[in-house]
């Protein structure tokens, strides 16, 4: 068995048993992996002498999900915007792939760090991993401010969804100081809701302060690009989009794709994939999607966007966002796409909006909490 296997099958026992089991794991991911612990064994030390204070982003994305992406491009440049006193260090997804390495962590957080979780689509019963990552940085740091970036909240009305809701509704109330930001109106009041003590409120998706930051390049527009989910969260069958494109062919040059970029990503090649991925946009005169970040995306670079319900209420609550600007339309169903392609298509000059007050009020909310 592996040492993480071994760890996260025994890490809610206590006593002797559960010291050696970490200790165990801690020393069995050492021997596997010098090259991330040494480091921080060096960082650790360095820490000694110092008073910086820090801002830990925990699990960084490196997979290739490209809205997850520009959620942590955003929350960097956010970071270094408004809170420049704090030093930023960002710690990738792998220290939730193996929880021993999660434990090597505390010999470099502080009492006076603050700790930063991703935005996104992730608080619910799909995505268990991760959820359960985050359940378990609450309960290893109670002394520290702990942020979680504007997030969905969507748990399924089943035995199993309503027994995670709970769950995390018991994980983010025990700790004292954590705060959860919600990206749309629907998991505002469901976390509202579920949640007694956390602190919640309201912000777009941080990927929207890419709209005063970041100058996308220009092209010439052609054709519509069709930005289509490709995992479980699309509403609609093949056959319903096979016949939507389709019946778009037969007057307009296409493309299909996702926001999957090709290889993996990291902090170092973030932003190019970004700019990929903005760039088949930019290209576009028209985008249909059904993505949040696909939407967010088509608004950034000024594209006509066509937004499709996805399988929970990304789509139908976030666009909220975008209700005063003329270039985006709600499609109902597959059906109606054509005829909104067609609405589309002369709009032109179409630029993205300035969410920059309700970023000042996210600096606010976390620097007073």
């Amino acid at each position: 068995m592996n040492s993480d296997n071994v760890y996260m099958n025994n890490r809610g026992k206590s006593g002797l048993y559960s010291l050696l089991v970490r200790a165990y794991s801690s020393f069995a991911f050492t021997v596997k992996n010098p090259s991330l612990i040494f480091p921080l064994f060096g960082f650790a030390a360095r820490r000694i002498f110092e008073r910086k204070k820090y801002i830990f982003l925990l699990a960084s994305p490196t997979h290739n999900n490209m809205g997850d992406q520009m959620i942590a491009c955003a929350m960097a440049k956010w970071s270094e915007m408004y809170f420049g006193e704090y030093a930023y260090k960002s710690f990738d997804d792998g220290i939730y792939k193996d929880w021993a390495y999660f434990d090597f962590l505390r010999l470099v957080i502080r009492k006076r760090d603050m700790i930063f979780l991703r935005g996104g689509g992730s608080v619910g019963d799909r995505y268990s991993g991760y959820e359960e990552f985050v359940r378990y940085v609450l309960k290893s740091y109670p002394e520290n401010k702990i942020v979680m970036f504007p997030q969905s909240v969507f748990f399924t009305h089943t035995p199993t969804g309503e027994k995670e809701k709970a769950k995390t509704a018991a994980a983010y109330d025990a700790h004292p100081n954590f705060t959860l930001f919600t990206r749309d109106e629907t998991s505002y009041t469901l976390a509202k809701s579920m949640l007694r003590r956390t602190k919640v409120s309201l912000c777009p998706d941080i990927a929207m302060y890419l709209f005063g930051t970041y100058s996308p390049e220009k092209y010439e527009r052609s054709g519509v690009f069709f930005c289509l989910r490709v995992d479980g969260e699309n509403r609609y069958s093949k056959e319903q989009l096979s016949a939507m494109i389709k019946a778009v062919k037969s007057s307009r040059n296409v493309t299909v794709g996702d926001m999957g970029a090709e290889s993996k990503v990291n902090d170092e090649n973030r932003e190019a994939e970004i700019k990929k991925l903005l760039a088949r946009f930019s290209k576009s005169r028209v985008a249909v999607t059904d993505r949040f970040h696909g939407v967010i995306s088509a608004v950034l670079t000024g594209t006509p966007c066509i937004a499709l319900r996805s399988a929970d209420h990304k789509i139908i609550s976030g666009i909220k966002w975008f209700k005063d600007l003329d270039f985006v339309f709600y499609a109902s169903s597959p059906e109606e796409v054509p005829e909104l392609i067609e609405k589309a298509m002369p709009l032109d000059n179409a630029e993205p909006p300035d969410f920059s007050p309700y970023f000042d009020k996210l600096f606010e909310e976390i620097a007073n909490g």
